[in-house]
């Protein structure tokens, strides 16, 4: 709609509605012209937390002007396509998004792992990402099967002669 109140008014009212044909609908209006529909239509999407949207998702959040709202809509429903989007998110100042960036990417798991490692060996990620991944997958695991393998040989000498004299007789003071 050529009003922007009745725009925003319409894509929230779509976010709230949900189904296939407001997620179509909201896809559409990624594209829109002006920021603020924009905005809210990333906005709705994410609430929405479907997985058709994201395509659409994945593109606005290369739109500097709606990047930080695609990077929180994408974390709502976390795929490991959105990984980079994830990454930035992590490494950025807003501790919000930061946070559910490190949900999504927890809710990843293993299966993120090697994308993410190869993006640390090729050197792609801030101080502060690094940092918020080492929280993610740095859990301390309790030993739960462990077996004690025997006694070794003591290379080190005896502290004391062995041939030291027997403790059991009586002690006589030699003064």
């Amino acid at each position: 709609h050529a009003d922007l109140k009745v725009a925003l008014a319409a894509v929230t009212a779509l976010g709230q509605i949900g189904g296939d044909l407001s997620v179509q609908a909201l896809v559409g209006a990624v594209d829109d012209s002006r920021v603020d529909v924009r905005k809210a239509a990333v906005a709705s999407l994410g609430g929405l937390a479907t997985r058709a949207a994201l395509p659409a998702l994945l593109k606005a959040s290369l739109d500097k002007s709606v990047r930080f709202e695609a990077i929180a809509a994408l974390a709502q429903t976390p795929d490991l396509r959105a990984l980079d989007a994830y990454l930035e998110g992590l490494g950025g100042k807003n501790a919000t998004l930061r946070d559910q960036c490190r949900k999504a990417v927890a809710t990843l798991g293993a299966e993120a792992l090697p994308a993410i490692e190869a993006k640390m060996e090729a050197t792609l990620l801030s101080n502060d990402a690094i940092l918020e991944l080492q929280r993610i997958y740095n859990k301390p695991v309790p030993v739960t099967d462990w077996m004690i393998i025997g006694s070794f040989p003591n290379p080190c000498p005896e502290p004391f002669p062995t041939d030291a004299p027997a403790t059991d007789k009586e002690f006589k003071d030699a003064q």
